[in-house]
């Protein structure tokens, strides 16, 4: 019976501060709803959780920067809409004006005018298609190019992760020009070869060019030729005659491969021999062609013979060598250039070869193709020069992805340029339809234009859809499961605190009623010394 200390009251004291300080925490958390309040809570959670909460910043923040992306591409998107459209009209006044038997001068000239009224319209979209103060048509969002050196020299195209060039430009160095596939004959067509009639039979891709002078004016055209050489030969020469129904297949030849719309061309070289070539450059282009004559396109009549191929165009782009398809040359990617491409459009023509015998002596001449890597093996052809404008794409704020997208420049001037034509029109500005030839050319411009911008939209729509708005997606999940994370860790089950609450508010209750008998004891040893 002691009473100096009462060891059952202290023990009994501690408990109940132990549960009051139990019940004060659960209602912490529970007003709070989270687990965590302070840095005592969990030291070891601490720091697990403050990267969880910003990171979840970052993330809702690059959704937020994604969902502003896609504004920007759908603004873009409908002013490239608004040039197919006017592309659209443009073709169909140009249909219009092919109708040679029904416009005169001053219906052309219309045609024209309102022409021009719509390239003007294809500028100002290129003006006002604009996000806050950005254009984003006018090629400031884009890649600008541009080829100084020989005139044959262009600049095509880069990609938006095509680093610009450095201060004096990317070197381009030309080693061999592009050729065009062909089938050259091997003797003039004269007068008497020709009387029985032409059949000249060419096959590619799956099609097959059939002429025949019977089924043309041709055919009588040539017994024309050949009753006034029998009748009057003095006024009549051979020679003469000769060429003439030479240039008279030339004509009729070229005239339906045109009209059959064949990109094929025939011509006669200085020593009288037919050639049959095709239009596209480099060594993807094959075909076969044959005739009825002996020498014509083939050695002997009806046996058909391969094209010679063409060849592609070699050489290096900043000093790296680069990939060459037609006339085109890109740089490799991770070389010099990454995937900028550059047109050279010089060509070979052909040059006189003298014919020896066998003392080395002269005894004739013909005409071969001159070499193509003779004409470019002394000097550098030239340098492009290349402003990368292209913009980045936020997409990651962890990792800190970006994705480059250039913009195409929708201005006339920039559109379907440098494409071989006749009537010499250098951009899709330039065209005019007061000539059949003209008219021609310019729906070849608006063919490249039309596909142009297609190409670009395919491209944005592609960028839209499968990078911009996935990432988005793939956002919104990270939010959601980093947020879930956090949440296990920092915020409080409200209903295990309740329960963990009421239970040390019982526990506090007893603790003091027991403390209460506890305090008793000394009072019995009190009431024992009174009654001694």
């Amino acid at each position: 019976m002691r009473i100096q200390n009462n060891i059952a009251a202290l023990n009994t004291l501690r408990h109940s501060a132990n549960h009051q300080a139990r019940v004060g925490e659960s209602i912490r958390k529970l007003s709070s709803g989270r687990e965590l309040n302070r840095s005592s809570d969990a030291p070891n959670l601490l720091l697990g959780v403050a990267q969880l909460r910003s990171q979840v910043v970052g993330l809702k923040q690059t959704k937020e920067n994604v969902e502003t992306s896609v504004s920007l591409l759908q603004i873009a998107e409908s002013g490239l809409g608004e040039v197919s459209k006017i592309l659209t009209e443009i073709r169909q006044r140009v249909v219009h004006a092919a109708n040679e038997a029904v416009n005169d001068e001053s219906m052309l000239n219309a045609d024209q005018m309102e022409i021009e009224h719509l390239l003007k319209a294809l500028d100002q979209i290129a003006q006002n298609t604009t996000y806050t103060e950005q254009r984003l048509l006018d090629g400031s969002m884009g890649i600008n190019g541009v080829a100084v050196g020989e005139s044959a020299l262009d600049f095509v195209s880069a990609e938006a992760e095509t680093p610009a060039s450095p201060e004096k430009g990317y070197q381009v160095d030309i080693t061999r020009v592009s050729t065009r596939a062909r089938v050259e004959g091997y003797k003039p067509l004269t007068l008497a070869s020709a009387s029985d009639g032409v059949e000249i039979v060419v096959s590619f891709d799956d099609r097959t060019f059939l002429f025949n002078t019977d089924d043309h004016e041709l055919g009588k055209e040539i017994q024309d030729l050949r009753a006034k050489h029998d009748r009057d030969p003095a006024n009549y020469p051979k020679a003469q005659v000769d060429q003439e129904v030479r240039d008279l297949l030339v004509y009729h030849v070229s005239r339906a491969l045109q009209r059959d719309n064949l990109p094929m061309e025939f011509f006669e070289r200085p020593d009288h021999i037919f050639v049959f070539r095709h239009k596209n450059f480099g060594d993807d282009v094959f075909f076969t062609a044959s005739s009825n004559i002996d020498g014509l396109l083939t050695r002997k009549a009806h046996e058909p013979e391969n094209a010679i191929l063409g060849k592609d165009v070699e050489g290096t782009i900043g000093e790296a060598s680069a990939l060459g398809i037609g006339q085109e040359l890109t740089a490799r990617e991770g070389l010099p250039g990454s995937q900028l491409t550059v047109r050279y459009g010089k060509t070979v023509d052909y040059v006189e070869q003298p014919i020896l015998n066998e003392q080395g002596e002269q005894i004739g001449a013909t005409y071969v193709l001159d070499s193509p890597s003779k004409s470019v093996a002394e000097k550098v052809e030239g340098f492009v020069h290349l402003s990368q404008q292209s913009k980045r794409f936020h997409l990651d704020s962890n990792e800190h992805v970006y994705e480059p997208f250039a913009f195409m420049n929708v201005r006339a001037s920039k559109l379907a340029r440098h494409l071989p034509n006749e009537s010499g029109f250098a951009s899709l500005a330039d065209i005019d339809v007061a000539t059949p030839q003209g008219v021609s050319d310019a729906n070849l411009l608006l063919e490249q234009a039309i596909e142009d911008v297609s190409q670009i939209r395919m491209e944005l729509g592609s960028f839209q859809k499968h990078t911009i708005e996935r990432t988005m997606s793939n956002l919104g999940v990270a939010v959601e499961n980093i947020t879930e994370g956090q949440s296990a860790i920092e915020d409080a089950d409200m209903a295990a605190k309740i329960s963990d609450m009421a239970s040390g508010q019982i526990l506090a209750a007893s603790s003091q009623a027991v403390l209460a008998h506890a305090n008793q004891k000394p009072q019995a040893v009190l009431n024992l010394l009174h009654s001694s």
